[in-house]
């Protein structure tokens, strides 16, 4: 997590011109709530540009935009909406009914549906502005970090919540997020390296399961991507099976880095291997369900640890922290 922040996260790396793709998104999207008023053109606007990012298929709802900017605009000021969002982040119930509410309509005019991916990254980046008030920010509803969630949990030794009572309330996934957020960086809400906790925390799911479903494109530039794409022998590759091609390329390795020649290899190398014990984890996990014995992956010294709810110490805390 540590390197992550150094190399993706830290203020100098989102100034720089030659950040990631997924990195110079966050900053464009960024510079569109660090300024302008608290109008419902405005959270449409700022509604519409991460809708296009991140593709939530919000649109696919008419009117959706329009009546998620007056339910935002109706708390109030951007303040009370940043509290409001803050108290959610905190455990506090969703008392408005933001994200329990469907929005929009079909064009049948069968009513719209929830839109909690949209709206907890609206939240997510109002947190983003004020750091210093909001330590924890707000955790980003997302399929790939709650597919990277249960692994990780198992990594660590804490018992994940089901996938079914994760994702059916935003309250819920708060909590279930939470809780592997206080196993990593203990009960504290400080600042992790001068980022918000659900930051680190959501950025690290996500480049997990961006490597576990072998779609790397957002964490390299365009010259980057090109040489991992011919370091891993598949360029020309057919699109239809591409991403599980180069899963399994990268489950299986052979003695050259896939980032070799890459400008942030290091980087990348470090994330690789880790991604390696996630990988291994999920794998036994699902083999040992089917009382299969696994495959063979890259190695790694390391082993999940036991699954438990109980609280870690400090000292399991700190040995959590280095191990992601």
């Amino acid at each position: 997590m540590r390197l992550i922040v150094q190399y993706e996260l830290a203020p100098s790396v989102n100034n720089a011109t030659a950040a990631p793709p997924y990195t110079q998104q966050r900053v464009i999207i960024n510079s569109v709530f660090s300024s302008g008023s608290y109008g419902i053109e405005e959270i449409i606007k700022r509604l519409r540009i991460i809708d296009a990012f991140y593709t939530t298929n919000a649109s696919f709802n008419y009117f959706s935009f329009e009546e998620m900017a007056q339910a935002i605009a109706a708390l109030g000021s951007a303040q009370a909406a940043n509290d409001y969002f803050y108290d959610i982040a905190c455990g506090r119930p969703d008392s408005k009914g933001l994200f329990s509410k469907p929005y929009g309509i079909q064009k049948n005019l069968q009513t719209g549906s929830k839109k909690l991916s949209l709206l907890s990254k609206y939240a997510y980046y109002c947190l983003l502005q004020n750091p210093s008030k909001y330590p924890l920010g707000f955790p980003i509803y997302d399929s790939l970090a709650q597919s990277a969630y249960t692994v990780v949990c198992r990594m660590i030794g804490l018992k994940p919540v089901s996938n079914t009572a994760l994702t059916a309330t935003i309250e819920a996934y708060v909590a279930g997020l939470d809780q592997l957020r206080t196993a990593i960086f203990g009960q504290g809400n400080a600042l992790f390296l001068g980022i918000q906790q659900f930051d680190v925390l959501d950025a690290y799911l996500w480049r997990m399961g961006k490597f576990e479903f072998g779609n790397l494109s957002l964490l390299l530039d365009e010259a980057d991507y090109k040489i991992f794409v011919n370091n891993i022998g598949l360029a020309g590759s057919p699109l239809s099976s591409f991403d599980k091609a180069v899963q399994r390329v990268l489950a299986a390795p052979g003695t050259r880095s896939p980032f070799a020649g890459t400008s942030n290899q290091t980087y990348l190398d470090a994330l690789y291997q880790h991604w390696v014990l996630f990988h291994k984890t999920r794998i036994t996990k699902q083999q040992s369900a089917i009382g299969t014995p696994a495959t063979t992956t890259p190695q790694s010294t390391s082993a999940p640890a036991k699954a438990t709810n109980s609280p870690a110490t400090e000292d399991q805390q700190t040995k959590i922290t280095k191990k992601l």
